[in-house]
């Protein structure tokens, strides 16, 4: 599967609108549960991890219900992603490294940290973060929003709304 197929959302800093968080380089992600439903076309690109996402109800019912998506993301080397904060924090942000070459990072508040293949990386995204790559290979993460594990299905239920309402309303600075 290559970046450049159909599917594939791209972003550069050329881009308009709430995706200038690109500050140089492309960033480019593959939406595999998105605008509240799974997107089979996608899904059939990279059918193993769709399978194993689909038995992830933490992310896929937040994803159905438009607070988050489940995507593939890709950084080309030379990135820099703006500081940038997520629309609540009913939710968190977990990314898997699947492809991680050196000089990749991520600041999240305060702190700085690398990914690693094979491991997750949580945050809650409604604090600013911000995403270097500068290394010489493509980064690849599954990222997936999931809920808080402190909201309760009252909250889950009276949220929906709200979430749907901010979902398009980044902050970067």
């Amino acid at each position: 599967m290559d970046a450049g197929d159909a599917g594939w959302r791209c972003t550069s800093a050329t881009k308009e609108g709430w995706r200038q968080v690109v500050a140089e380089g492309v960033w480019r992600e593959l939406v595999l549960y998105g605008g509240g439903r799974r997107v089979d076309e996608n899904c059939a690109l990279c059918p193993r991890i769709a399978a194993i996402v689909d038995q992830i109800p933490e992310a896929t019912t937040l994803a159905r219900a438009r607070g988050g998506e489940i995507l593939l993301s890709i950084l080309e080397p030379g990135t820099h992603l703006r500081a940038h904060c997520g629309p609540s924090n009913n939710r968190l942000t977990v990314h898997l490294g699947l492809v991680v070459p050196d000089g990749c990072k991520i600041r999240v508040a305060g702190e700085t940290r690398e990914w690693t293949q094979g491991k997750c990386l949580a945050f809650d995204d409604s604090f600013e973060h911000e995403v270097w790559h500068k290394g010489s290979q493509r980064r690849v993460v599954l990222l997936m929003n999931i809920w808080h594990p402190d909201i309760t299905p009252e909250q889950k239920e009276s949220s929906m709304e709200q979430q749907f309402e901010q979902s398009m309303n980044y902050r970067w600075h």
